[in-house]
């Protein structure tokens, strides 16, 4: 008699009130018991789900799921999610009289005549997002965008890129991600894939300001020397400890060409791999982030590396005549005062010698043109959370991509003033959980670097601005 008093009791709570008491029998009660007992099951799966899609810097700010989940409860999961972006906006060229020539004009006359329109572009990608239990994690993206002077490539005798918004890129409707990821033991996680970024495997990233980038510089923790985001087939693995991590990963940008030749075949592991090792030791706490890494990137094998949005185009020619070894240390402060900034920093340290290990070299003239060559870069980035508003967020960054610091060419001349520096300010609007507007401004003092005089190097820049309205919808 308790017995069924108390499951009286339980579906006065739960069943609706269109249900009349009269009604109510035991075969009732104990589905709408089962019912419950499933609903808790898929909740705490979903907060298992979640929890593993949070970024490794932000997992201390929510409790530990409850772990209790017998494997065999799991329910297997897909998710699917998207983000477009519109971009409203222009570039404008100042300054610099003696900026060089290009087809008979100054360069900054000639780029306001034929890249100083106003353009409306896009990008849109779709995620699938699979658990088939609770230790693994299947990702796929599907990636299309057409960004014009945002993310293309313009010539004016040498190559300009350093406009290029953040994940912008130009390209055909295609797979951008499609890489599986096991959790071994409580600390070590395993990642492969074909289509992997060496930024989905590692276990820290240095940054907080990662939310709403502009420039496309902004975006590597100070260092795209180290932090390259090469992508392709990959391989890597994570160690993590009490706010320790530690990575070790392989990509290979030509993994799907069988072919193995050098310079422009492929294969992992070959010299024509196209690939990128990185090594990154780190911690970080609730406030705070510090991570020092190692890569050495085959950039003498298509096109890794260094890219023309985030490094002079001296840069980008000169990394090709060897491997890449670079440094990066970077990382990040939360203040506990709602009025302060989080602030991210990172600087990075890159060499390069003529590698005369190779048959072959894929741009003969370079190889023949320099032996070595050091590069710098380096940024500094602020972020206010609720700025002005609930859920509205400013930030603020300055930096220098990379540049060449020294040279050593086979004529003899050594001499090089490839100096550039960057800035850019925005604040995101945000209107909803799933629309924000983002009004950005940036600038970019000689962005040309070394090629900026025509070879006098007498210092005398233009500037390129840039102006745009950015449209974020999720889904």
């Amino acid at each position: 008699m308790k017995i069924f008093a108390r499951l009286l009791l339980i579906t006065t709570f739960f069943c609706p009130l269109g249900v009349r008491s009269e009604e109510l029998n035991i075969n009732l009660i104990l589905e709408r018991l089962k019912s419950l007992e499933q609903k808790n099951i898929e909740l705490q799966n979903e907060l298992i789900f979640l929890r593993n899609q949070i970024s490794p810097s932000n997992k201390n700010l929510i409790a530990n799921p409850q772990k209790s989940i017998k494997e065999n409860d799991f329910i297997k999961t897909t998710k699917i999610s998207g983000k477009g972006i519109m971009v409203f906006g222009s570039k404008n060229f100042t300054g610099g009289n003696n900026s060089g020539t290009y087809d008979g004009k100054q360069r900054n006359d000639y780029l306001k005549e034929n890249e100083g329109g106003t353009t409306f572009t896009y990008n849109h990608q779709l995620d699938i997002d699979s658990s088939f239990s609770k230790r693994d994690f299947l990702k796929a993206r599907f990636k299309y965008g057409k960004g014009g002077q945002f993310s293309g490539t313009t010539f004016v005798g040498e190559q300009l890129g350093l406009g290029e918004l953040d994940d912008f890129d130009t390209t055909a409707f295609g797979l951008d991600r499609f890489w599986y990821r096991y959790s071994l033991t409580d600390n070590f996680t395993a990642f492969y894939g074909p289509e992997i970024s060496q930024e989905d495997m590692l276990a820290i990233w240095p940054s907080m300001y990662t939310r709403e980038n502009i420039l496309d510089f902004f975006n590597y923790s100070g260092a795209p020397g180290v932090y390259n985001k090469n992508k392709g087939g990959g391989l890597g693995l994570i160690w993590e400890n009490n706010g320790w991590g530690l990575s070790l990963n392989y990509t290979s940008d030509n993994a799907t060409d069988s072919d193995p030749k050098y310079p422009f075949g492929g294969g992992m592991f070959t010299d024509s791999a196209g690939s990128n090792t990185t090594l990154q030791v780190g911690y970080e706490k609730d406030l705070w982030g510090l991570a020092a890494a190692y890569s050495i990137t085959n950039t003498n094998t298509r096109d890794i590396g260094f890219k023309s949005s985030n490094a002079t185009p001296l840069s980008v020619q000169v990394q090709e005549i060897g491997k890449l070894y670079s440094l990066g240390i970077s990382g990040w402060f939360r203040p506990l005062s709602n009025f302060s900034p989080a602030v991210s920093a990172g600087i990075g340290f890159s060499e390069v010698k003529e590698d005369k290990s190779v048959s072959a070299c894929e741009n003969s003239s370079r190889c023949n043109t320099y032996e070595s060559a050091s590069f710098s870069s380096w940024s500094l980035a602020m972020q206010w959370d609720d700025l002005f508003k609930e859920d509205n967020i400013g930030g603020i960054a300055f930096g220098q991509p990379v540049h060449v610091t020294s040279i050593k060419r086979d004529s003899g001349d050594n001499s090089v003033n490839d100096s550039v520096h960057a800035y850019e300010i925005w604040y995101k609007i945000k209107l909803n959980d799933s629309v924000s507007f983002t009004p950005a401004f940036y600038l970019i003092d000689r962005p040309l670097g070394y090629y900026e005089d025509s070879g006098s190097n007498a210092g005398k820049s233009f500037n390129e601005f840039g102006a745009i309205i950015k449209s974020t919808f999720n889904f």
